[in-house]
C-alpha cells in the first residue's frame, strides 16, 4: 500500500547507495531511513540569496537536456528551447523567500493547494501569494533545493528522477538526490 508521506520505492530508485545496499528489501530500507536517511543533510538552513529580482531558466543536474516548464498550468521539465515558458522571474520577498512568476503567462509556480505533503504535484496558478507559492531557495554543492513555505519537510523535486521530456514535477520529502537540485541560469 502506498504511503503518502513516504514513499519506499521512490526513495530507494533515488537514492542510489539505499538500493544498493539493501536490493528490494523493504523493511530494511524502511529502517534505515527512519535511523540514518531522514537525518541526511543535503543543504545548509540558511537561504541562498541569488538577488532580488532577476530571471533564469531552471535546469536540474540529472540531465542538462530540460529544463523547467509547462503544459497546461502542470509543471513538467521540457527540452531546452529557450522560449518564454521555460524562463522564471525570481521576485525576492522581506522574509528571504522567492515567488516564482513565468514569464509566458505570469503565473506563480504553486504547490497545489498550499500542499505540505510528498507526492502533491507543482503547477501554476494565480499569484496570490500564499504559502505554497513562496519558496526558499537553499544552496547545496552543484545546485539549488527550493522549499515551499507551506511544507517543512518537502522540496521540489523531478518525480521518480524521470529524465524524459515531459517528466512531472511535484514536492517530495527531502531526500538529497539529483531529482531535487536545480541549477538556476541567470
Amino acid at each position: 500500500v502506498a504511503n503518502p508521506i513516504f514513499d519506499i520505492k521512490y526513495y530507494a530508485a533515488n537514492n542510489k547507495h539505499v538500493k544498493e545496499k539493501f536490493g528490494n528489501d523493504r523493511l530494511a530500507i524502511m529502517e534505515y531511513y527512519l535511523n540514518i536517511g531522514y537525518k541526511e543533510e543535503c543543504y545548509t538552513t540558511a537561504h541562498a540569496d541569488l538577488g532580488n529580482d532577476f530571471y533564469a531558466t531552471m535546469g536540474t543536474t540529472i540531465t542538462s537536456a530540460n529544463v523547467l516548464s509547462f503544459s497546461g498550468t502542470n509543471v513538467a521539465m521540457y527540452k531546452k528551447d529557450s522560449s518564454n515558458n521555460q524562463i522564471w522571474h525570481f521576485i525576492k520577498k522581506s522574509d528571504g523567500t522567492y515567488e516564482i512568476i513565468n514569464l509566458a503567462n505570469g503565473l506563480a509556480l504553486t504547490v497545489e493547494n498550499n500542499g505540505r505533503d510528498a507526492m502533491t504535484n507543482v503547477m501554476l496558478a494565480e499569484n496570490v501569494h500564499a504559502s505554497g507559492q513562496r519558496w526558499f531557495i537553499y544552496e547545496t554543492s552543484g545546485g539549488y533545493y527550493l522549499r515551499p513555505v507551506s511544507s517543512t519537510e518537502c522540496v521540489l523535486d523531478i518525480y521518480a528522477a524521470n529524465t524524459a521530456n515531459g517528466a512531472n514535477v511535484i514536492v517530495y520529502s527531502s531526500n538529497c538526490t539529483d531529482a531535487q537540485k536545480f541549477i538556476i541560469e541567470k
